[in-house]
Parts: structure tokens; sequence; C-alpha cells
């Protein structure tokens, strides 16, 4: 680990070791990079972003409510738990900065000057708090970096991320130190706390012995390993049964909760309190939050509106959609096994995961979902059609030009596959797929066994119908449709063959971009390399494709580059995507977000904002906040 000193010469362990300091699990990637336009921060006090004031200082009697799928039990109070809340991560901490998406540029929000020269950034924090009242310092920032640090090494990939060093200057200024110039692209490394390249700080006084067990074990131990779980998952450290209330530095702090809904409280002491103007944040739980919107219960739904034409006399007299260019998309995620302990599940075999995709029927599916869903009719590439179609000619005949399979409904292709495969054959008389060898969930000669995972709120039917289709097949299916908490854990785990799973995206790079990639290694364990030939060589050598590194290069092009070199990243990520099979889309449908403007209005000049990916961004944030409206 590479020492980092403060002034006084004193290691950044040591200072940690007298001041008691606590820990941090969420690694921290965040944004002191230069903005969009290749300049950084004007190193005013706000970085070049900076925040809006409201016409007047009153603040407003009034509760931003909105809807949440879980009950309070069902959530973690640990902001690091892999069930984490959006609860407590979303209004009750803060980061360094927030990417500005209008002007394309990082905005301060703990810190409140920053300089970048070459691979080092040195940054002033503002005088901010902690909701207990404690100073929040450096060192409370430094002790995210140690742990960050540890748990690199534990996963053996320390070399790969671009923060080597993290020094102390004093108090309120530390210095951080890239492992080359500066990593490009920051609106992805800020803005997405809940991927983990986000930072949820933790006061130095609250777990300090948890930075203790986890500073006593080397950090490349199995012994680390299970610290680190334990710290993750626990319990201990924020229960407000026991009065242990979650103690945040971001702009709300925690009020009261039952059984079904969460308050937090305008946080004076928030740097940026004053770009608040409202009294309350609340969370609600609610089974359907499109008619908790439509009934006035929640004042913001990203679920169901606008409703069908038919039904829009259900909508609120005044309202506003924001992200209008949204669309989600339902997709089959298969495991491919990086990093999941045991033996060999039959969908890390490719040919596996191409039968399973042939049997899809998408005519079918179309019948049952078409009047909520769009059938996607070629999931060939990891860029929706109707994205794709927003882009330039010049990059959209690039796309088109790949040499890439589109895997419609072929009983006989799925045959054909199986029996391609290392371990599986398809026996015609008994109309079963046969493990050869034995995996990991059946004996040799036996039929084959997969596992698929949903949630059982929004893709149970989902994955009934592949389920059907599977069994119809051939297959030995077991469904596990399970909630929320008991996905991610599995998910995690590597506990799956196959998962039901949802996604939203926005612009061209939503699909295809590193980041996202990256959360395919960490959720559903891909691996990078991705093991792919060479474009538009379908059985050629395996040459392997490093996703992250091509972003950066990808990310690092000037604007006005060429299309053919703009374009190469979403080619190659494109056949990655083809070749591999790991994923593939199955049905889409647009999904903006709306907002009851009989109290709340959003101050911003664009409609694609991102109050729905992290609604605190909608408060934070300066394009997107949502004022109170004065009555």
């Amino acid at each position: 680990m590479s020492e980092r000193t403060d002034q006084s010469g004193n290691t950044r362990r040591g200072v940690l070791k007298k001041t008691g300091a606590a820990a941090l699990t969420v690694p921290f990637l965040a944004g002191c990079a230069e903005d969009g336009t290749g300049e950084t921060g004007n190193g005013n006090g706000n970085g070049g972003g900076g925040f809006e004031q409201p016409d007047s200082d009153e603040i407003i009697d009034a509760t931003w409510t909105r809807g949440m799928d879980e009950t309070v039990d069902d959530m973690s109070w640990n902001p690091r738990s892999i069930t984490l809340s959006p609860i407590t991560q979303y209004d009750v901490y803060a980061g360094l900065w927030i990417w500005d998406y209008l002007e394309g540029e990082l905005s301060g929000e703990l810190a409140s000057s920053w300089d970048i020269d070459g691979d080092e950034a040195w940054v002033e924090f503002y005088d901010s708090y902690w909701h207990n009242g404690d100073k929040f310092t450096t060192e409370d920032v430094a002790m995210s970096f140690d742990i960050m640090f540890w748990q690199q090494e534990n996963a053996g990939d320390r070399e790969e991320h671009p923060i080597e060093e993290f020094h102390i200057e004093d108090e309120t200024s530390a210095r951080i130190v890239f492992s080359g110039d500066h990593p490009p692209s920051w609106e992805h490394w800020v803005d997405m706390p809940w991927r983990g390249y986000g930072i949820l700080y933790d006061n130095r006084n609250v777990s300090a012995e948890w930075y203790d067990r986890l500073d006593a074990e080397d950090p490349e131990s199995d012994a680390f390993a299970e610290v680190f779980d334990d710290f993750t998952n626990t319990e201990d450290i924020y229960s407000p049964e026991e009065g242990d209330y979650p103690v945040g530095n971001g702009p709300f702090q925690y009020k009261e909760h039952t059984d079904t809904s969460v308050t937090f409280e305008r946080f004076e002491d928030y740097a940026h309190a004053d770009t608040i103007n409202f009294a309350e944040s609340r969370w609600e739980f609610h089974d359907d939050r499109a008619m908790a919107f439509f009934e006035g219960e929640i004042d913001e739904s990203r679920h169901g509106v606008p409703p069908a034409p038919e039904d829009m006399h259900l909508m609120p007299d005044e309202y506003q959609l924001y992200r209008e260019g949204n669309q989600r998309e339902t997709d089959i995620t298969f495991n491919i096994g990086d990093g999941v302990p045991g033996e060999d599940r039959p969908v890390y075999d490719r040919a596996i995961r191409e039968s399973i995709n042939y049997l899809v029927d998408r005519e079918e599916w179309s019948a049952i979902f078409g009047e909520e869903w769009e059938v996607l009719e070629e999931p060939e590439h990891p860029i929706p059609e109707g994205t794709l179609r927003e882009q330039p000619q010049e990059f959209q005949d690039m796309i088109r030009d790949l040499d890439l399979v589109n895997r419609e409904h072929d009983i006989e292709t799925a045959i054909e596959r199986v029996n391609a495969s290392e371990n599986y054959y398809y026996d015609e008389d008994e109309e079963i797929v046969v493990c050869e060898n034995g995996d990991y969930h059946v004996d040799a000669g036996e039929q084959a066994h997969v596992e698929i995972l949903s949630r059982q709120d929004i893709r149970a039917d989902i994955s009934q119908l592949l389920s059907q289709w599977m069994d119809d097949f051939g297959w030995s299916v077991d469904r596990f449709p399970v909630d929320s908490a008991t996905e991610s854990e599995r998910r995690e785990n590597g506990t799956f063959d196959i998962k039901i799973n949802t996604s939203s995206c926005e612009t061209v790079g939503d699909h295809a971009a590193g980041p996202e990639i990256e959360t395919y290694e960490n959720r559903i364990h891909w691996s990078n390399p991705l093991p792919v030939p060479e474009v538009n060589d379908w059985d050629g050598e395996i040459v392997g494709w490093d996703y992250m590194e091509a972003w950066e290069e990808h990310a690092a092009l000037p604007a006005d580059a060429p299309m053919e070199e703009w374009g190469q990243y979403y080619v190659e990520a494109s056949w990655a995507w083809n070749w591999l099979c790991a994923r593939f889309f199955s049905l889409g449908r647009t999904e903006p977000g709306a907002i009851r403007n009989d109290q709340f209005a959003i101050d911003g000049d664009s409609t694609l904002n991102h109050i729905a990916w992290a609604p605190s961004h909608g408060i934070r944030s300066p394009e997107t906040t949502i004022w109170a409206r004065e009555e």
C-alpha cells in the first residue's frame, strides 16, 4: 500500500491510529477531473458547477414524498450493505462532487474547490458537519481510502484502479494521486454511489472498532474478507430500534420511521442547505407506486407514467414529465462464473447460453406482454434500437455492418447448440437435455438443471414464461422469485444460473459503457477481459477484450474526434456482447417519470435529468433542483 503522509510527516494510518478513526467500505472513485470541455474546475469555490439559489430564504413547510417497493423491515440501515435501501443512501449521505449534466462538469458538494495538475488533484473541503454534530474532516475521507485500498488488495485487483495514494494536507484539504493521468468520464464515477463508485463516508467516531478490526488483518487474507463481509452486512452500527440513528453528512437527517415509511428533515448544517427550500423528505411503501402518484399520495413516480391514453384522466391536473428519452429494457442475464467458487454451472458454457436464447419465442412474448412492453426484435447488440436510431447515420452503419447473429426462436438450432457444448447433449428419444459428466447441479447422465432468479414483484411473470419454454425443451428448472434482499444476496454470491433483469437507459453509452459493463463483473460475475475473439472473427482464437481499458481510451477522445474513432468502442462492445451471449434483451418500453406540480417543480432546462436515477440528485444537482412552491 502506498504511504500517505500529512504535513507533520505522520503516515495516514498513523493519524487514524491517534484519533481512533473509523472506516468506510464503499469504494471511492470520485470526480476530481477536468470537465466535459477539457477544462478543470474554476477554483472559485464551486469547482465550475455551482448551486442555484432559491428566490427567497423562506423554508416551505412541505414534504417531498417518494415511493419505494419494500417495507422498512426488508431494508438495511447499514449504508454498505448489498441490500442497501435508497432511503439512507440517497438522502443521508453526501459526496465530494456531483456531475452537472447540463454543463458537462463537476459541481462541488463537500469539495469547495480543487485543482488538477497531471496525475494529482488538490482538494479543499467545505466547513461541514455530520448529523450528530461532529465536524467533517479529511480523516473521514482518508479512512475510506484505507478501506478501499485494502478491499482492492483482497480482491487482487489493486493495480487496476486509478487512485494510487491519498495524502492529508490538513483538516480541510487533501491531495489525491492517480496511477496515471486522471481518469476520464467522471460523470460515471461521481454519479453512481449505489454501484460502488461514489462514496458514502462514515463518521470516524461511529465505527472506529470496525476500522481497527479490518486494520488488524492482512488485506490479502481470508480473515480480512470475513471481517469485511461482516462489516458490510452488520446491523449493529445503525439500529433505529435501539436508538442508533444513521449518522450521515448529506442534505437530510433521520427524523422518524414506521414499518412503511421513513422521514428525513432538512439538515441545517449541510454545506448547501440554502439550495433546499422545503422541510422534509419522506419515502413511503406502496404496492402500486403509479396509483399512489395518481391519487396524490406521493409527489414523484417513474413507474407507470404517463399511463395508456385511455387512462390519462388519472394524471394530476398539473404535472411535469422528466427523462422523456428514457427506455427500460428487460433482459435475460447469465452467470458466467467469474470469481464464483464451486463446480461448473451449465450456463458457463457459451453454447448453452446460445441454446437458451434460441428458445425465446418473441411472438408469444408479444402476445402476453404486448400491451405494456414492446418486443425487441433485434437483440443482437447492447444499444437499444430506439437509441441507435437517434445517432448519426455513420455510427448506425458501423454497428449494423458488424457480423452479428440475431438468435430468433429456432428449436432445431437450440438442439444443435446443446450438442456443441462440452458437457451436455440433447437426448431426442427422451426429449431432454442430459449432463454427460456431472456439474454443479446434477450427477453424470442426469437431466440437466438450471436455476432462474427474479424479483417476486416485478420480474416473476417473465421468469415464469422462460421457465416454461426451457421445461418444454427438456431442461429441469427451478424458479426463484424472491424479495429484493434475497435477490441481491444470491446475485452477489453467484448462486444462480439465469437472472431476469430490468435496466434503464437514456443515452447510447448506458448499455455499452465500461463503468456499466463493470457492474456485470461485480454483480453477475463476468470477467475482464471478456473472453472473445477479434471483431467479426466468429471462429477465431480467444484474445480477450479489456473493456475498461477500451472505455478509458474512448472517453479520452476529444469532442471533435472522427466518428470512426469515436464509434470503435461501441463496435467492440457490441461484438463482445453478441458473441459472448451472456445477456440478451427481450422486451422494452418508454419509461419517463413524472412529478406533481401542485407543490413542487423541477428547476432546470433539461427534461433529461436524473432525479429518477438517484432522487437526491433532484435536490443536489444544479440542473435538476426541485423547489417547493409557495402556497
